[in-house]
């Protein structure tokens, strides 16, 4: 098996652990149109709603969203990876929980945004910073 082949596999095991998270846990909204890209799961609700889920349920709330998280990161690095950019190990230097606190906290300023801005805008700002 090449080393790519094993990559894919890995990534389409995180996608279908997050789905199924997903759909058995809690049901989202419909996913979004972003840009040129639909956004799926948890990324396509909105920082209320996130913050929200979180104050009614934390354990529940911040599980679903936190694999949102880290499988953003894990998508984003191994679409660069494949696209041969320099840096495919962005997020390596942040413990997933601190990750997704400065994501909470970025929703609680900023309800009107949608969770997959503020992880789009925590993954650049990491992105630069190597």
């Amino acid at each position: 098996m090449t080393h790519r082949l094993r990559i894919v596999i890995v990534v389409a095991g995180i996608v279908v652990a997050v789905v199924s998270t997903a759909v058995a846990g809690r049901a989202f909204q419909a996913p979004k149109a972003n840009g040129s890209f639909h956004v799926l799961g948890a990324g396509g609700s909105n920082c209320a709603a996130m913050t929200s889920n979180l104050q009614t349920d934390r354990h529940a709330w911040s599980v679903l969203y936190g694999r949102y998280v880290t499988g953003f990161v894990t998508g984003a690095n191994f679409m660069s990876y494949m696209a041969g950019h320099r840096d495919a190990n962005v997020g390596s230097d942040i413990a997933p929980d601190a990750l997704f606190a400065s994501i909470e906290q970025y929703c609680k300023q900023n309800p009107s945004q949608g969770v997959h801005a503020a992880l789009e805008g925590a993954y650049s700002q990491l992105a630069a910073r190597r």
